[in-house]
Order: C-alpha cells, then structure tokens, then sequence
C-alpha cells in the first residue's frame, strides 16, 4: 500500500510497525473479548486475525485477501441482523472490492485497494468493538 502510494519504506523500518499492529491486534481482541458475547466475540477473533495476515504481512499476495471475505460475510450478516443498513452496505462494497481480480480495473488497484480495504474493515471492526455487543445474532 506505501509503495504504490510512492512512500518507500525499509523491511528494517516496517518490522516495528508490525509488531505494534500485532500488539494492537491482540489489544483489540482482549477488549472485544470483554465487550462482546459469543458468536460476534469468536467472529471478532477471526476477524482481526485476518486482516493481520492480510494488511501486515509483507509476503501477502492479491490472492491472499480471499480471507478476509468470510470475515466481512460473517460481520454483514450480524449487521443484517441487527437492521444496521448502513453497515451492510459499506460491507458489502469491501467484500465487491474484494474480488477485484475480476473486474477490468484489476491492474490499476491490484497493489493498493484490498490493503486499503483491509484497513477500513479494520477501523469499522474497532468501531463495533467500541459499540459493545449487538442486540440480535444472526440466524444460521
């Protein structure tokens, strides 16, 4: 994401960058453990764990954000649940995004849209945490 943005960063500089984003990683899941009830509190826990193998993981390539699209499914569905319209849709653009590789503008947003979407699910996923546990889970 730095790089196409033009910002050339060193592996040397980037690693403490990682290790704070998996220290908040693991921040987040604490707090959302205490916040939230089963399912969303496990669907949490996948959740960010995606978007750090995903976002911060030099080695990640355009085909591994495939899974990140169960984890915006799962959280859509909470969100359907909940009558959070908003939410849905703004979820249901990450995951259209998220399958890029199909669409014609592939070449122009192959190194830069899934991170920055990986990123916006991950504010909108600190921002649920923040709201504490929703009223209704979604049906299986």
């Amino acid at each position: 994401l730095l790089l196409s943005a033009g910002v050339h960063v060193p592996d040397a500089s980037l690693l403490p960058v990682r290790a704070a984003a998996a220290v908040g990683v693991l921040a987040a899941w604490l707090w959302a453990s205490r916040r939230l009830a089963e399912p969303e509190r496990s669907h949490t826990l996948f959740a960010l764990a995606a978007v750090y193998v995903t976002v911060f993981n030099p080695r990640t390539e355009t085909n591994g954000y495939v899974m990140l699209a169960p984890a915006v499914g799962l959280f859509a569905l909470h969100a359907r649940a909940a009558g959070a319209s908003r939410a849905v849709a703004l979820l249901a653009l990450i995951a259209i995004g998220l399958g890029a590789d199909n669409y014609p503008a592939h070449r122009q947003t192959d190194l830069w849209l899934k991170p920055a979407l990986g990123l916006v699910f991950l504010s909108w996923l600190l921002l649920r945490i923040a709201r504490g546990p929703s009223t209704t889970a979604p049906r299986p």
